[in-house]
């Protein structure tokens, strides 16, 4: 992922030396639980950042769901980072995702695009234009570029992406063996790998060699601490514990390098993200808009 360019409102310096303040896992860890819903405003001499550290989930019903709406009519954003690979400007899928959000209900969209579809669904009907909401989300090929010099294969970064898309608390078991094959055979193609009859089955011979297990609908979501900054809940660091970490800063330094780049445009910027992120994030937010 490139970064996106700059104006002058921040200094390379300043940039930098904010950069240098987002926590680690390890001091993320140590602060406890955050409560949800759960937000900050960081208001400077002439920018201010809301961040809203977000539940990840397809409910409707979720209380965040009328908090992030009031806030985003009070706060009235010029601008927005969202939490959601689809709408990296780089991601093929950007144009159906937006298409998408835009055609449905909200219901309907928290269902299917959860609350990243819903803050962009927001932001575009009040009136922001499609180029001033964009997503960090560094793609798997960011990570395949640092990490070929360290003793990570691509096999490896197949295993975490899958994992990672497959464990998270809020994915539905539905139609796994689908959602399977559809997310290895995209993989298989975004890290240039060759194409297998079988992309899950393919997967699947990676998990086990790796877990001693296959994944299942059932057991899918007991491995997402094997795809965490930080192995927690009793389970030893793995090779994709240290790849998440890597993916957790390269995510934290691109959600700084697009605040400042929305920032140059706008003085009211929105950032949707997880609590983690919100965390690591708000001492190198203040900083970056400090006098």
């Amino acid at each position: 992922m490139e970064k996106p360019s700059y104006g002058h409102f921040f200094s390379q310096e300043k940039i930098d030396a904010a950069k240098n303040r987002i926590l680690t896992p390890q001091e993320y860890l140590k602060m406890g639980h955050v409560p949800y819903p759960n937000y900050y405003v960081i208001r400077g001499k002439e920018k201010t950042v809301l961040f809203f550290m977000a539940i990840h989930t397809l409910n409707p019903l979720e209380p965040q769901f009328i908090t992030l709406k009031n806030l985003i009519e009070d706060f009235k954003p010029q601008s927005g980072l969202v939490e959601t690979v689809q709408f990296n400007t780089d991601h093929p899928e950007r144009n159906r995702f937006v298409e998408k959000v835009t055609s449905l209900s909200y219901d309907e969209c928290i269902k299917e695009c959860g609350e990243p579809g819903f803050t962009v669904k927001m932001l575009l009907e009040s009136g922001i234009k499609e180029k001033m909401i964009q997503s960090p989300e560094p793609l798997i090929q960011d990570l395949q570029k640092m990490h070929g010099a360290k003793g990570t294969s691509d096999d490896d970064l197949l295993l975490f992406g899958i994992t990672r898309l497959l464990s998270q608390p809020h994915t539905s078991p539905d139609n796994f063996e689908t959602r399977l094959a559809t997310g290895a055979r995209r993989k298989l193609k975004e890290l240039g790998m060759a194409e297998t009859e079988n992309p899950g089955e393919y997967f699947q011979e990676l998990f086990e060699s790796m877990f001693g297990i296959r994944m299942s609908a059932e057991n899918a979501k007991t491995f997402r601490y094997s795809v965490t900054p930080i192995a927690i809940d009793g389970n030893l660091p793995g090779k994709l514990n240290a790849i998440s970490a890597y993916d957790s800063r390269l995510r934290d330094e691109s959600i700084i390098d697009h605040a400042v780049a929305l920032l140059e445009k706008s003085d009211r910027l929105l950032i949707v993200y997880g609590a983690s992120h919100g965390s690591m994030l708000k001492p190198a937010l203040e900083y970056l808009l400090s006098d």
